[in-house]
């Protein structure tokens, strides 16, 4: 070896243990029932006259996930209800209803939201 590679690796190995490798130890993960108190809040809501139609859904979560503030939306297939769980410091029930809305007149229908209430 010569001296001036084993001082580049003198030096690399000295500032792995100055700064570290990471900045301890790995955080746990958060199980999903605790995601509330990260400040999410979950919604369901319908589309009525949407149920049997296979082809929107996939339309209304593209859409519902490129609106700011949505972390996840799913449909239950047996009963149509869509469940979205948001950031509502990013966005708000009303703006996803009115994303809803939008997509709908994009496609020639008319999607108005139902949400239950909690």
């Amino acid at each position: 070896m010569t001296r001036f590679s084993t001082f580049v690796g003198l030096a690399l190995l000295a500032s792995f243990f100055t700064l570290g490798c990471g900045g301890g130890a790995p955080r746990k993960a958060t199980p999903p029932d605790q995601s509330r108190s990260r400040g999410t809040q979950r919604d369901m809501f319908q589309i009525r006259g949407t149920v049997d139609e296979w082809h929107e859904a996939p339309l209304i979560k593209d859409g519902l996930q490129r609106l700011g503030g949505v972390e996840s939306i799913e449909q239950d297939n047996t009963t149509g209800r869509y469940v979205v769980v948001y950031n509502p410091q990013r966005t708000s029930r009303d703006a996803i209803r009115r994303k809803i809305i939008e997509i709908g007149k994009e496609q020639g229908r008319h999607f108005d939201p139902i949400f239950d209430d909690r």
